[in-house]
């Protein structure tokens, strides 16, 4: 039941791809890419983590048997929350469970919030769209 989660995006269009290739190579040792995919987060066995993205993501019609909930670059704010809860060491045990503790999973959890929030600045600043991107959460369940 969901072991692997993650949070990713790829370019749709060439200008968005030069720009998210030339991105990650100033980034490249802090932000995860399978090659033209850049990942803000991965999850593994973090079925907390999981169960909030579905419940705050109930409205994108995702039924929880695996899978991607597409994702619009707005809904990163939505993302961005989904961690913020987490900051909290007590929501870490409110929604599921994980295999890891609170404090092995809190820098993972700073660094998406991180990565998400300079991502969307950056995005706006250059003008880019939905028509740019695709972004998904995806559920390996």
């Amino acid at each position: 039941m969901g072991l692997d989660n993650g949070l990713v995006i790829k370019a749709k269009t060439l200008n968005a791809f030069n720009w998210l290739k030339e991105y990650y190579e100033d980034i490249k040792d802090k932000f995860s890419s399978n090659g033209d995919e850049y990942e803000f987060w991965y999850g593994r066995k973090d079925w907390n983590v999981r169960h909030k993205f579905l419940e705050v993501f109930r409205d994108k019609g995702y039924d929880g048997e695996g899978g991607d909930i597409v994702l619009n670059i707005v809904d990163l704010i939505r993302a961005r929350d989904v961690f913020k809860y987490f900051l909290n060491e007590d929501n870490w045990r409110v929604d599921g469970t994980s295999i890891w503790t609170w404090e092995e999973e809190l820098r993972s959890i700073a660094e998406a919030i991180y990565w998400i929030t300079k991502f969307l600045e950056d995005v706006y600043d250059e003008g880019f769209t939905d028509e740019d991107f695709e972004i998904w959460f995806y559920d390996s369940y």
